[in-house]
């Protein structure tokens, strides 16, 4: 379980800081983006990849972050679990999410995470623990389907600006 957990997280990081160093604040230069067919960028169709994206990481932060409280809380840290779920105010404009507070939940579920990963390894978890740990494993999962999603869509994005 704990190895599961340790390749999810991997996994999920580096698909996140991929589809992160594409998400936001991308900058538009005015009169520059001819492809080589001699047509503009379609600006329209960039902003909306983008807030698609921004939009996918939104969801799958939101998710992680509830996962995580339970995970917490789970192991008897009630006080960050509370603090966690807090951070989901951050997240509530959803694809309209300014840069800044992308980074600061991201930060968050990344602090967090650290915190679960010392207290996985001391396996220290009473039976109603185990049952509030299960309670994170559903929206881990979606949190994680959601990074892949968004991972994707960076991709696309990309290739979007590439002209490919």
């Amino acid at each position: 379980m704990n190895k599961i957990i340790k390749i999810m997280l991997s996994a999920l990081i580096f698909i996140f800081f991929t589809s992160l160093s594409f998400s936001v604040d991308m900058p538009k230069v005015p009169g520059i983006g001819k492809k080589s067919g001699g047509g503009d960028i379609d600006v329209e169709s960039l902003a909306k990849s983008q807030g698609q994206l921004v939009g996918q990481m939104t969801t799958a932060l939101d998710n992680l972050i509830r996962a995580q409280s339970k995970f917490l809380d789970a192991f008897g840290l009630k006080k960050e679990a509370d603090a966690s779920l807090k951070q989901l105010e951050l997240l509530k404009d959803g694809k309209n999410t300014p840069k800044k507070k992308l980074k600061k939940a991201t930060k968050s579920v990344v602090d967090n995470q650290v915190l679960i990963d010392e207290k996985i390894k001391q396996g220290k978890i009473d039976a109603e623990g185990k049952i509030k740990f299960a309670e994170g494993l559903p929206p881990y999962g979606k949190g994680s389907i959601n990074m892949v999603g968004a991972g994707l869509e960076s991709v696309k994005l990309f290739k979007s600006l590439k002209g490919t």
